[in-house]
């Protein structure tokens, strides 16, 4: 009889010890507003769209800085050899990806308007068309 009630105390502490630390377990909400907000942040697969919103994605890594020359990525493009070419805005750059090095591959002179790219490539010859 004894053993019965030691075995129900035991079962009941269990239980209540269970129930106790789902109760630890809170919630929280806030609300960011701008992109200052998430500038400071680290995002661990996670990444801010330019409309504000949050989204999951894979591993990203930042290749570019913040550029005056690079504010819109318009056009990628994969060469055979690897090589990533990026139609950029509103300079005109043409940026070249290799690895984790990135260079500008051509500039525009002279681009006083918005410009938008599109880029393809044939064999290892990179055809890019621009629009103002």
């Amino acid at each position: 009889m004894l053993l019965m009630k030691k075995s129900k105390l035991i079962s009941l502490v269990s239980v209540l010890a269970v129930a106790s630390s789902t109760f630890a377990v809170g919630t929280s909400h806030w609300t960011h507003t701008s992109e200052a907000d998430f500038k400071n942040g680290t995002f661990t697969h996670v990444v801010a769209t330019n409309l504000g919103d949050l989204k999951l994605s894979r591993a990203v890594k930042t290749l570019l800085e913040q550029d005056a020359k690079v504010s819109a990525v318009y056009a990628l493009v994969e060469a055979p050899d690897g090589t990533v070419y990026a139609g950029t805005g509103p300079q005109g750059v043409v940026m070249k990806v290799a690895g984790d090095k990135v260079t500008e591959a051509l500039k525009l002179d002279e681009v006083d308007e918005p410009l938008f790219f599109n880029l393809d490539t044939k064999g290892p010859e990179l055809f890019f068309r621009a629009s103002f």
